[in-house]
C-alpha cells in the first residue's frame, strides 16, 4: 500500500526547488497528457538524496538502496493534465508536492492521487483511496524485502485548477530485469533502463544512476492512444513554449 509522508524536504531545499524550477525558463520534455519532466542539476540532485536519507522519520532514512539506485526528476502537470491508471514493479517509489498550498474552492480544486487496495480492475470504485496533495507531503511505497514487487494501481486526477502542478519523482531500489512489452486489450508492460551521466539531457529519460526501474503496467493504454494524441494536438502551443525552454 502507499503512505503518506509530510516534510519530506528541509524549507530552504523546498523553496530552492521552487524558484529554481517552477519556471517556464527551463527546457521541460513533455510524457504525454500534459504532464512534463525535467532531471536536477547535479548539486541539487544530491541535496534531495542527503535531505531524504537523512530524514529519521521516513522509511528512507539510512536507505542504502534508495542511494545507490534511484530515478530522479520533477513532473509539471499543467491545467487539464491527468496520470492514467497504472502501477509499477519497483522497490520504491515517492512522490513530493511543493507547490504551496491554496485557498481550494471548486473553481480551483485541490490536487489529489488515488490509490487501490484492489488488483480487480472490475471492482476499484469500492477499494479507492483518496488522498489531498499537500505542500511538502506525498506518497512513498517500499518494499522489506530485496525484489520488486507490484504497488497498488494508481492515478493522479485530472487537474482542474488554474494552477501548473509540480512534484519530485523518485523510483528507487534494486533494479527488475524485464525483457521486451507484454501486450494485450486491457494492458501494456514495458521497462526502461536508465544510463546516462548528464543530469541535465531532458531529451532521454535517463539518470547518473543505471537502474532498470521495473516494469510498467498501463490498463488501456492502447485504447487511450487517441486520447493522447488529441491532447497534444489541442495544446500545442503549451508543449512548443514549455519544450523551447
Amino acid at each position: 500500500m502507499f503512505h503518506s509522508y509530510d516534510n519530506y524536504l528541509s524549507e530552504s531545499l523546498l523553496v530552492k526547488l521552487q524558484q529554481t524550477y517552477m519556471s517556464d525558463d527551463i527546457k521541460w520534455t513533455h510524457r504525454g497528457l500534459g504532464r512534463f519532466f525535467c532531471y536536477f542539476s547535479e548539486e541539487i540532485h544530491n541535496e534531495i538524496l542527503d535531505d531524504l536519507y537523512n530524514n529519521s522519520d521516513l522509511p528512507t532514512y539510512h536507505n542504502n538502496e534508495m542511494m545507490r539506485d534511484h530515478h530522479l526528476y520533477m513532473q509539471r502537470y499543467v491545467p487539464g493534465s491527468w496520470l492514467p491508471l497504472h502501477r509499477e514493479k519497483t522497490h520504491g517509489v515517492l512522490t513530493i508536492c511543493i507547490n504551496d498550498d491554496e485557498n481550494w474552492s471548486e473553481d480551483n480544486p485541490g490536487p489529489t492521487f488515488v490509490w487501490y487496495d484492489t488488483q480487480d480492475l472490475s471492482n476499484l470504485k469500492e477499494h479507492e483511496n483518496v488522498v489531498p496533495i499537500k505542500r511538502n507531503s506525498g506518497s512513498l511505497f517500499i518494499v522489506n524485502e530485496s525484489y520488486p514487487s507490484f504497488n497498488p494501481f494508481h492515478k493522479v486526477r485530472l487537474n482542474k485548477s488554474i494552477t501548473d502542478r509540480y512534484a519530485v519523482q523518485m523510483f528507487f531500489g534494486p533494479g527488475f530485469v524485464q525483457v521486451g512489452t507484454v501486450q494485450n486489450k486491457n494492458t501494456t508492460g514495458r521497462s526502461i533502463p536508465y544510463e546516462n551521466n548528464d543530469y541535465t539531457v531532458t531529451a532521454k529519460q535517463q539518470t547518473k544512476k543505471s537502474l532498470q526501474t521495473g516494469f510498467l503496467e498501463t490498463p488501456g493504454i492502447i485504447a487511450m492512444m487517441p486520447t493522447m494524441g488529441q491532447w497534444a494536438e489541442d495544446n500545442s502551443e503549451i508543449i512548443a513554449r514549455l519544450t523551447n525552454g
